[in-house]
């Protein structure tokens, strides 16, 4: 008898590589020893040994027991034992469901494992990520039935086989590189796709169940079901209709352009634009967590270029976006990653009050803060949509900034809530709605001159829509204003007869907004040719008019 270690070694000799394609489906060749025969074979390699009236009647053997040495043999490889193996969940969003061959349903979670011959239903809204024991993606996209039809390692072989059958809806596919001669399938009704390692997407068309591929990335091989086969390579896609006999291959519609990307978005809904494309029927976008879309949270189809996303959580997303023709064959990838961002609350903006005029200078800016946030930022310029180049940035911890604002023209500005993060990093929530105020030049009191007299007469320069508020009084520091006017013309004249003592006379200027400017220096007006009496008041005549000294 040959030894044991002997043996294992003539029969990995025998196993010849190469797939054959035959009656009973795909093939494996064995090259017959001495000692063997159809019912040790079927019991060694088959999934019950009853199976060797298979192999008899696919290889025409007429005697079981009698098979000369070198004889090549087909073994079904749909009926070879190997090794089961199990798919498992990555992510799950209801509603999506596993159903056994024994009709019991569960409801799919993460890290679930799903076994050969179960079948996956997700319904609208549903996905399900999964990953293979070799590392390949499954996509099941929502409205989708799919059964994990074999799943199969056949170590003896040195190949695996993995069959998939899409009863309706659609999945996408990332499959790792092949062992030579392994089968990986997804099955319509129609048409069978194989590939060895690739980047594609399996549909079965709701309106007439045509099975519809589209290949991102390697090439795969499409089968129709009743005809010919054909490849398709990266950027292709291909079509099976009912009365189809062979694939119907072309070029996938190009990757649309998305007008207005943004990196962040404060708010939601977040409203996407895409760029018109002719031969373009409908629009196709897809939401996920990750760069892997292995957790999708949203998808969106739409017939117009405009497309609406919303009920999206706070984070980092990434979004597919493609085009569809019109067999509903999905075009080339765009993705565009951005972060959302609608917490925390922004502060309400206070003062300056909108459309409020400002004078050039130091301008202090108030809002309403939240309690227990980090901080604050405002942004502000001459542009209200915050051009990167015009806008400047300030932080303070409570909502109070004062900027210098020394010029004239309008200014925007808004302001955002700072949250802590866990590397200690502020980030800022959404920013208020923008204000806007006016800047104009401060008023200036202009300089002043004099006629003293028994009239007290001053005069200035003109200034245009201005006003201004001239005060007389007995002391420099105007506690005891005897006299006061506002006037539109540069000059103003004060009556006051004789005088004893001296006077003080100062202007404010009160441009077109009320603004109102310092006052000026105030300039000393001296006693006229008064009488006066003991305590230094004038000595007044019957007439009530000052006495006056003679001159001389």
């Amino acid at each position: 008898m040959m030894p044991r270690h002997w043996l294992a070694v003539a029969l990995a000799a025998t196993l010849l590589s190469g797939t054959l394609r035959a009656a009973g489906g795909d093939v494996v060749r064995y090259r017959v020893v001495p000692g063997d025969n159809l019912y040790t074979l079927a019991e060694r390699y088959l999934q019950h040994p009853a199976q060797w009236r298979e192999l008899a009647t696919l290889n025409r053997v007429a005697d079981p027991l009698r098979i000369a040495p070198g004889t090549t043999l087909r073994l079904p490889a749909a009926l070879l034992r190997g090794t089961p193996q199990r798919a498992t969940v990555l992510y799950a969003r209801a509603p999506v469901s596993a159903v056994a061959a024994n009709g019991r349903r569960r409801a799919l979670a993460s890290g679930d494992s799903l076994l050969e011959r179960e079948w996956i239903e997700a319904g609208a809204g549903g996905f399900a990520a999964l990953r293979l024991v070799d590392g390949s993606d499954i996509e099941v996209q929502p409205n989708t039935r799919l059964r994990l039809e074999r799943l199969r390692e056949l170590k003896d072989f040195g190949r695996s086989q993995k069959i998939l059958e899409l009863g309706k809806g659609r999945v996408d596919l990332n499959v790792t590189p092949q062992q030579p001669e392994s089968r990986f399938d997804v099955r319509t009704r129609l048409a069978v796709t194989g590939v060895r390692g690739t980047r594609f997407g399996v549909q079965v068309r709701e309106r007439d169940g045509a099975a519809l591929t589209d290949v991102s990335h390697g090439a795969v091989e499409v089968d129709a079901t009743h005809g010919d086969e054909r490849r398709v390579a990266a950027g292709e896609g291909a079509v099976v209709a009912g009365n189809d006999r062979a694939p119907q291959v072309r070029a996938l519609l190009p990757a649309p352009g998305l007008n207005g990307a943004q990196a962040r978005y404060d708010a939601l809904p977040i409203v996407l634009t895409l760029a018109p494309q002719d031969g373009a029927h409908g629009y196709w976008a897809q939401v996920a967590e990750d760069a892997a879309f292995t957790r999708i949270g949203q998808e969106v189809r739409g017939a117009g270029p405009t497309l609406r996303l919303d009920g999206l959580a706070d984070g980092r997303h990434v979004v597919r976006l493609r085009v569809l023709d019109a067999d509903d064959l999905p075009g080339a990838v765009l993705e565009h990653a951005f972060l959302l961002k609608t917490t925390p609350i922004a502060p309400l903006p206070q003062t300056p009050a909108q459309d409020a005029v400002v004078a050039a200078g130091r301008v202090e800016i108030q809002c309403s803060g939240i309690p227990d946030a980090a901080g604050f930022l405002l942004q502000y310029g001459p542009d209200a949509d915050f051009a990167d180049g015009a806008v400047r940035s300030e932080q303070a911890h409570t909502c109070r900034f004062t900027i210098d604002a020394a010029e004239a023209g309008v200014l925007h500005w808004r302001v955002a809530t700072l949250e802590a993060t866990v590397d200690g990093v502020a980030e800022r929530g959404p920013f208020s709605d923008v204000s806007r105020f006016s800047v104009v030049p401060a008023p200036q009191a202009p300089a002043m001159a004099l006629d003293a007299g028994e009239v007290i007469q001053a005069h200035w320069a003109a200034v245009p829509d201005t006003r201004f508020l001239v005060q007389l009084a007995r002391d420099t520091a105007f506690a005891e204003v005897v006299a006061e006017t506002t006037v539109s013309e540069p000059r103003v004249t004060f009556d006051l007869g004789a005088r004893c003592r001296p006077y003080f006379i100062r202007l404010q200027a009160i441009n077109q907004y009320d603004m109102r400017s310092a006052f000026s220096p105030a300039r000393r007006v001296d006693p006229d040719r008064a009488v006066c009496d003991s305590t230094g008041d004038p000595v007044l005549q019957q007439d009530g008019r000052s006495v006056r000294r003679a001159t001389l």
